[in-house]
Order: structure tokens, then C-alpha cells, then sequence
């Protein structure tokens, strides 16, 4: 495939093919009725059309990718990572914990650094205890992205009802597993081994605090209120500031 460069014809690819299937399904429905569609029947097919956005999904996502990597200034693999869509809700969700396990080695939470150790986490978790999150995940994405298009925001995905429900069964499925000291093991070199893309901060982590990040999520009632700060508590304009109570995924009844 020839190198592809920035710009609004991407977009106007995506709109000709859009409109080109919209039109065959009209085509076709009014050829299987004589000719002519009701105002009825154009509605049904308009929301038959909707339905099968996750056929349509994989399709949209390469051409998403193939734009942003044109636009962008170095090299990316992929503009559009699932797995970095899993991190997005692990980080709304258990972010409050994390900073519990940190506090030591910072001042005040290091945001850029939490952001790289939850999109290495999300591979952890992903490979350990859920595979299945990230068609859970994507699932979620696709149902939220038809309802708010562009005006879609991390908050509305990670607090929407399928948005906790993904992540409640992720926690169950690691706390299923007990805390022992190779699983601290495996998560701390997990973590450690990692390398940080290009500009990125390297995040590193010690058994002893892998062991207590497992364990947190196992007692997580109190660790939200005490380690969140006033102004996350309260909301705030930055979409992975607004968090979820974790004990009210981790602790209700499955």
C-alpha cells in the first residue's frame, strides 16, 4: 500500500462510502417492493442500518488509523489500540488505588506517569485474567460513539452502565485469583520490563507494591475517599478526572 498523507479527502472517503451503502440499501430494499419504499419502510431500513454498526466497525477503525498515521509527525503502528481503550477504563476506575500504592514516590500524582503504567497494566490484565475485555470494551465504545458521535468524552464512556459493567467483570475475574507472591511477581515485571514509548515516562513498580495493588482491589472501600483529591471528588473538566467509586463495582453482588 503506497504511503498516504494528511488530509480532509480521508474523510471524504469516509463520507463516499457511508452515503454509497446508505444508497444500495435503499436500492435494493425499493427493488424488492416494486420500485417505491414507504416512509415506514425507509425508517426500518434507516434503523436496520444503525444495528449493524459493529459490522461496519473494523472497517471505520482502518480508516481512522490510516489517517491519523498520515497526520502524524513519527511513525505509529496504530493510531486505534483496544487495549489502550482498556487502560482508559481501568485508570477511571482504579486510579484512586494506584495512588494509594504511589504515594511515596510522588509529591502529587504524577498523571502522565499513572497514564503509561495503566496502558502497560491493561496488557497485563488483558493477557492474565480478561481476554475479553477488549471486544467488551469495544462494544461499550461502538454503543456510546453512535449516540454522542464527536462529542463523545472518556467520562461518558467510562461511567455509562455497559462502561461499569465491562469493568465490574474484569475486577471479579482478578479477584477470583488469590494474591500470592508470583502473581505480585509477574505484575511487577510486567511493569518493569515494559518499554515506554518515545518521550513517555518509564513506569517501574516493586513486588511489595504489586502486592498491594492486588490487594487493594480487594479492599477497596475506603481507599477511594481517602486518596481521591477534592477536586477529582467534585469533578473536573479533564475527562480522567471524573472517577467511579470502585466499591461500587468491586463489592455488589455479581
Amino acid at each position: 500500500m503506497p504511503p498516504s498523507f494528511a488530509g480532509p479527502h480521508h474523510c471524504l472517503g469516509t463520507a463516499r462510502r457511508v452515503s454509497d451503502e446508505v444508497f444500495a440499501e435503499i436500492s435494493d430494499a425499493a427493488a424488492r417492493q416494486g420500485g417505491t419504499l414507504t416512509l415506514q419502510q425507509i425508517e426500518a431500513l434507516k434503523t436496520a442500518y444503525d444495528e449493524a454498526a459493529p459490522q461496519r466497525f473494523r472497517a471505520i477503525e482502518c480508516i481512522f488509523n490510516t489517517c491519523m498515521c498520515a497526520a502524524a509527525k513519527e511513525s505509529m503502528p496504530k493510531a486505534f489500540d483496544e487495549v489502550e481503550l482498556v487502560s482508559r477504563f481501568l485508570y477511571a476506575h482504579t486510579s484512586g488505588i494506584a495512588w494509594a500504592v504511589f504515594e511515596s514516590r510522588f509529591e502529587r500524582p504524577d498523571r502522565a506517569w499513572l497514564a503509561e503504567f495503566y496502558r502497560v497494566l491493561a496488557r497485563f490484565v488483558v493477557g492474565r485474567f480478561d481476554p475479553d475485555f477488549p471486544p467488551r470494551a469495544i462494544a461499550v465504545y461502538i454503543e456510546a460513539g453512535q449516540q454522542k458521535g464527536q462529542a463523545l468524552s472518556v467520562c461518558d464512556l467510562v461511567q455509562s452502565e455497559q462502561g461499569r459493567a465491562a469493568v465490574h467483570e474484569c475486577l471479579l475475574r482478578i479477584m477470583a485469583e488469590p494474591v500470592t507472591p508470583q502473581l505480585a511477581a509477574e505484575l511487577c515485571a510486567a511493569i518493569t520490563d515494559a518499554e515506554a514509548p518515545a518521550g513517555a515516562p518509564k513506569p517501574a513498580m516493586t513486588v511489595e507494591e504489586a502486592e498491594r495493588f492486588l490487594t487493594l482491589l480487594r479492599h477497596a472501600k475506603p481507599v477511594r475517599a481517602q486518596t481521591m483529591p477534592a477536586s477529582c471528588r467534585e469533578g473536573d473538566e479533564d475527562d480522567l478526572d471524573l472517577f467511579e467509586d470502585v466499591r461500587n463495582l468491586a463489592f455488589r453482588a455479581p
